[in-house]
């Protein structure tokens, strides 16, 4: 904390934007610099969660909740939990990658031609992930695309992804009709801001996909898809019910312009 500090001392910054170390909150503090928060968790929250199983990690929550409250405010993002010990907390929009592609244009990008097969990403925050197999033959009704190798046993086609400038990873989840996911702030944004349909491996131990599954089942569609039946490959069930689903609209995803905003006017207000 104290070389944190003294670097932000020698930066003379108007702020400290935080997403979302709570240490950050005290180094700032320790130079006379206000901070704020931007997420949908604080770590304090996660941790006291795990405390409840584990006590050994609540020193290291109220450590956490000591430095979190040295925070001037927060801007807390959908899919919320947490922020009990910041002072002051204002709500925002979604913060949420965006394609520069509509639909059928990043569908283009990736070669999917229009043949009715519904494209499914596999996707774990746009990192190759150990997917089971996948010799289901249920699932030759469906295109696949995901970040890493073509799993084995798998008949269905399947597109390697490697995201880079040219294939972001909005552009992927813009042109697909179901995302395989876990429970996370990014991925799970991004289906929201593409209106995408979201077939989730729960993690129910941790406590911010806890609070972004039920965020998300009241803003779009989606359904989960039992561990047990992701690692053993028995996806098409799952699949063909997220895909029954009625579609949902994009959710408004303008929360980084909200947030611009309203740092544009404490800076100038300082």
């Amino acid at each position: 904390v104290a070389v944190e500090a003294a670097w932000l001392a020698s930066l003379r910054p108007s702020l400290v934007l935080c997403d979302v170390p709570s240490l950050a909150c005290e180094a700032a503090a320790k130079a006379g610099v206000p901070s704020y928060l931007v997420s949908n968790f604080t770590w304090d929250w996660v941790l006291g969660e795990r405390a409840k199983e584990d006590p050994r990690w609540l020193p290291v929550a109220g450590r956490m909740a000591d430095a979190y409250a040295s925070a001037a405010g927060a801007w807390r993002l959908p899919g919320s939990g947490g922020f009990a010990t910041v002072g002051k907390v204002s709500e925002a929009g979604l913060v949420a990658r965006r394609s520069m592609k509509p639909r059928e244009k990043a569908r283009a990008a990736l070669g999917v031609p229009a043949d009715g097969k519904p494209l499914v990403l596999v996707s774990f925050g746009g990192f190759g992930a150990a997917t089971p197999m996948l010799s289901d033959p249920a699932l030759a009704a469906y295109r696949f695309a995901g970040f890493g190798p073509k799993p084995a046993g798998m008949t269905a086609e399947w597109t390697e992804l490697s995201e880079s400038p040219a294939l972001p990873h909005a552009e992927s989840v813009a042109a697909c009709d179901v995302l395989v996911c876990k429970p996370g702030y990014g991925t799970f944004a991004e289906g929201a801001a593409h209106g995408a349909r979201l077939l989730y491996v729960d993690c129910p131990d941790y406590a911010e996909a806890r609070a972004l599954t039920s965020w998300f089942a009241r803003e779009t569609a989606s359904f989960e898809l039992a561990r047990a039946d992701f690692e053993a490959g028995r996806w098409a069930p799952a699949l063909a019910a997220v895909l029954a689903l009625p579609a949902r609209a994009p959710v408004r995803s303008d929360g980084a312009e909200q947030i611009a905003l309203r740092l544009r006017g404490l800076m100038t207000a300082g």
